[in-house]
């Protein structure tokens, strides 16, 4: 079955994954109308718990694009991926995933779409050796598949990042001579490095959204 990769990087992992459907930027995924269940990976830029730092958002992260997307989710079946703690789950009504979810606080740990949420470290998959906390919405998806694969050990900074923070100077410093890299991976690895899926987790939500069967008519 086809499965359309949504608001995904042009050049990143689903680009040329057979069986996907990629709908990046040039796009416009808001315009994706079906019928092929999804892989979802709205711009996290205003939903993350760094949205307070940031007094400028391109208008690639419009705020707009995540509820939209959860929407598709909702109505094709399939998978939405966010940061850990996105304000996202607190707006739309997701489900939260254990240890997070209090069923006091959160509601059951399903919403009426069937939709369930998984928390995973991208780490496991593969994520450039650094801790990327994920959280997975799906929908229309048996949760027995969803099977994470075993969490990978605490990782270590790769030789030539640990080289690079020894000369890294935050953006904007003008200060003669180099800063120490305050947060050693970070900083040193780049937006675009962080924000690139890794393959092994890409085929994994592109596997099981495969099996998604549409939520809504």
């Amino acid at each position: 079955m086809t499965v359309a990769a949504l608001y995904v990087l042009a050049r990143g992992p689903y680009a040329n994954m057979p069986g996907v459907d990629p709908w990046p930027e040039r796009r416009d995924a808001l315009l994706y109308r079906g019928p092929h269940p999804v892989v979802a990976h709205p711009p996290c830029g205003p939903w993350s718990k760094a949205v307070a730092r940031q007094t400028k958002l391109s208008r690639s992260q419009g705020p707009y694009l995540a509820p939209a997307a959860v929407l598709q989710v909702r109505k094709w079946g399939g998978v939405l991926e966010h940061p850990a703690e996105s304000r996202l789950w607190n707006v739309m009504s997701l489900p939260y995933p254990e240890p997070y979810r209090q069923a006091t606080l959160n509601g059951p740990d399903r919403d009426a779409w069937g939709g369930f949420t998984v928390a995973l470290d991208q780490s496991a998959f593969g994520h450039d050796h650094s801790h990327k906390r994920t959280w997975c919405y799906f929908v229309g998806i048996d949760p027995a598949a969803v099977v994470l694969p075993p969490p990978a050990a605490t990782p270590q900074m790769p030789e030539e990042l640990r080289e690079k923070s020894k000369t890294w100077k935050p953006k904007g410093d003008k200060r003669p001579g180099r800063r120490p890299c305050a947060r050693s991976y970070s900083d040193c690895v780049g937006s675009q490095r962080r924000k690139r899926s890794p393959v092994d987790f890409a085929a994994w939500l592109v596997a099981l959204a495969s099996t998604a069967t549409a939520a809504a008519p």
